[in-house]
């Protein structure tokens, strides 16, 4: 890349370990400029001093946010689109799994609000960003978990019975699916949109999970891909990805058929309406 030449900017949600981290670092070494969030400022500031170390890019920065807090989404999203009037990538990839029902100080169900919301609540902010670019892209990392499960939109925050995590996870990434096909059908010409599953990847999620669950995870762990494999499919997508395949699921890197219940458009649509109507609520 020649002096002369303004790197393509990215931003990266959930950036400070894991395939957040893998690909930052993997897009600082093609020589784009990275912008990070994540919730912790001090594992922030060491992502930015290792990937620009490893990758000998200094345009790495970061900032803070909690992304399951949606009027702090909406700030960071306003920060970011002030600070970055052009924005060729967004990858929404921050997310987790709670072994027990809570919820934010918002209201809302924690795994919900962090891998939904947050989500749709970005995006929607930096649309405008994404739209001064040429070519923009929105890659948002769903998870193969999502097949089986089934969404009841009078249930979205698991307040109904006995509460799963687990079962609630599925749930949150089948409604990733359903986001990624309802932006989809919203975009301009210019701007596609792809959701995929990344593998099952080595990292610390579910690190916090109490301990039958942490154990299991632990183990699972041993035959888990590395997040850098993980990160080449992201990257693949992000990339790559045919601009006609816009709403489309990919599974490592490769096309894939998501479940029959994500392909549903009249769910997709429905739950885009809800959603807007409950970020509304709050900001």
């Amino acid at each position: 890349m020649s002096e002369n030449t303004t790197p393509r900017l990215a931003i990266i949600s959930g950036c400070t370990s894991g395939i957040g981290f893998a690909t930052a670092l993997g897009l600082a070494r093609l020589g784009w400029h990275v912008v990070g969030i994540a919730r912790s400022p001090s594992r922030g500031q060491r992502m930015t001093e290792v990937v620009r170390a490893q990758s000998g890019n200094p345009h790495v920065s970061f900032h803070a946010a909690d992304l399951s807090l949606v009027r702090e989404t909406q700030a960071i999203g306003r920060r970011l689109r002030a600070l970055y009037p052009q924005v060729d990538l967004l990858i929404n990839n921050a997310g987790g799994i709670f072994t027990k029902r809570t919820e934010t100080a918002e209201g809302f169900e924690t795994t919900f609000a962090l891998n939904h919301l947050g989500y749709q609540t970005l995006t929607g902010e930096l649309i405008p960003a994404l739209a001064a670019a040429p070519a923009a892209r929105i890659v948002n990392v769903a998870s193969a978990a999502h097949h089986g499960a089934i969404l009841q939109l009078d249930d979205l925050q698991a307040m109904q019975g006995r509460y799963h995590g687990w079962r609630q996870y599925q749930h949150t990434k089948l409604m990733n699916v359903l986001f990624t096909r309802a932006l989809a059908a919203r975009l301009p010409a210019t701007m596609q949109t792809y959701g995929l599953h990344p593998g099952f990847v080595a990292t610390q999620f579910g690190s916090s999970a109490a301990a039958p669950w942490r154990w299991l995870l632990r183990a699972m762990m041993l035959v888990a891909l590395r997040p850098a494999d993980a990160a080449r499919g992201v990257l693949t997508v992000a990339l790559h990805a045919p601009p006609a395949l816009s709403g489309s699921y990919y599974d490592r890197g490769r096309l894939a058929t998501p479940s029959p219940e994500a392909q549903r458009d009249d769910l997709a649509e429905a739950l885009w309406q809800q959603t807007e109507a409950l970020i509304a609520q709050v900001i």
